[in-house]
């Protein structure tokens, strides 16, 4: 964890109590992740080709760099929200480094399927790294830039197709289960199998099962990908698999262990008590506390940064926790008695008159104990690597044992017992000499 400087020379604020308080990245290659959007129970089902296709587009690739842009590690993810988080397998995202991931800025490349959900997969996004639980092998990135212009602010609608949420202790032995990812052995494009729930597995046989198994097809790249039910909804994260010479099993993560690690970092859903909603962020806010010029990314050595938010549910006489982090590390916490009502809108406010150190700046807002929001935005350059010319563009990046023909020859994304690995791929906008 990168250690946070002049933690007392910050100050924190908050807007009055009758309306209280509301990272970046460079780079190119690919890998997996997965999640949803809303609770329902249905019975086992065929899946039809328009939950295929919410599905397909509800999967992502995640392609994580090491510090030197040399080795990348890929795999799956799914779409959590129509703001960008995103859910994956930590072993996608872990590496060596002192904060276990694989590069010290925790930036990961996201990849979206095309609009014909055949072609190959499209890097448009970069992500930090902003929650991981490596015992339950899950990771959550927060998508916080264009890959095609990094210094440009997010759209407001960034076009995503986030998935919808389901109830996988439902799930019993027979029923139907897909699998959406992209596999190593099926190239850049997204790749969906299906199978049949062989069983659940409860490892510490504490009456939790903590995995489904399953027939259907894995494999490497698939990790952190989406598995639903017959219904196209969300129940778990394909993960793993075990293999002998008899055959092989694979292993999904239950959608319910994965949906209340999630809900740790998300926003309660719509209607469902307490909430924070509609966070923005900005440098000032005008007298009626709304944010101006909203961003989420802001220059290096501004002094003020606001979270400018809608709440509902909430009950005067209760405790209210604000809490600010940098790159992960806590560096302020305010706590008083709310008195705002139920309703309305509010802001809380970090600042430093010598300008506020750079790196993903988080707040967290909790209500009587319990976490109702965590999100941010990047703050100066920090951990995130430099813009650079994107002009020139890589396509595909195949990895073989060898070449033949010019065509790749064992492709893969892993490989053991061999002297070189090649790397085959398109190329436009270069130039000789450069």
């Amino acid at each position: 964890m990168t250690p946070i400087r002049h933690a007392l020379t910050a100050v924190l604020r908050c807007g009055p109590h009758g309306a209280a308080p509301r990272r970046y990245v460079h780079f190119a290659i690919t890998f997996l992740a997965l999640v949803a959007t809303a609770f329902s129970i249905q019975p086992a089902a065929a899946l039809d080709r328009a939950g295929v296709e919410r599905a397909l587009r509800a999967t992502v690739q995640v392609i994580v760099p090491d510090n030197d842009f040399e080795m990348f590690s890929l795999g799956s993810g799914t779409v959590m929200n129509d703001t960008g988080l995103i859910l994956t397998n930590y072993h996608v995202v872990e590496g060596d480094r002192d904060n276990g991931l694989m590069n010290d800025d925790a930036v990961a490349g996201i990849a979206v399927t095309p609009p014909d959900l055949r072609g190959e997969s499209i890097l448009k996004y970069f992500g930090l790294v902003v929650k991981t639980d490596p015992d339950l092998d899950l990771a959550l990135i927060q998508i916080v830039a264009l890959a095609d212009d990094p210094d440009a602010p997010l759209p407001a609608n960034l076009g995503l197709t986030p998935i919808e949420y389901g109830n996988s202790d439902e799930m019993m032995i027979s029923d139907e289960i897909n699998m959406f990812g992209f596999p190593g052995l099926g190239g850049n494009t997204a790749t969906y199998t299906k199978g049949i729930v062989s069983g659940f597995l409860d490892e510490n046989r504490d009456g939790v099962y903590e995995w489904i198994k399953t027939d259907a097809e894995l494999n490497h790249g698939n990790s952190g990908g989406l598995a639903t039910d017959g219904t196209g909804r969300f129940v778990g994260v394909p993960t793993a698999g075990n293999t002998d010479e008899m055959g092989k099993i694979g292993l999904v993560r239950t959608g319910n262990l994965a949906l209340a690690f999630v809900k740790g970092y998300f926003p309660n859903p719509v209607g469902n008590g307490a909430q924070i909603t509609r966070v923005q962020y900005a440098e000032a806010v005008n007298r009626r506390g709304e944010p101006l010029n909203p961003a989420v990314k802001f220059g290096a050595g501004i002094t003020d940064l606001y979270a400018v938010f809608d709440y509902v549910g909430l009950e005067d006489g209760k405790d209210m926790t604000f809490i600010w982090y940098l790159d992960g590390g806590e560096i302020l916490r305010d706590s008083f008695t709310w008195d705002g009502g139920a309703s309305g809108s509010s802001w809380s406010s970090v600042y430093n008159d010598n300008g506020l150190d750079s790196g993903f700046t988080e707040l967290e807002i909790l209500f009587d104990g319990v976490s109702l929001y965590r999100g941010g935005v990047m703050v100066g350059e920090g951990n995130g690597p430099a813009p650079v010319d994107l002009s020139p563009t890589i396509g595909q990046i195949t990895f073989a044992e060898d070449i033949a023909n010019d065509e790749p020859v064992n492709a893969n994304t892993t490989f053991s017992g061999v002297d070189v690995v090649y790397a085959l791929f398109d190329f436009s906008g270069m130039s000789n000499g450069a």
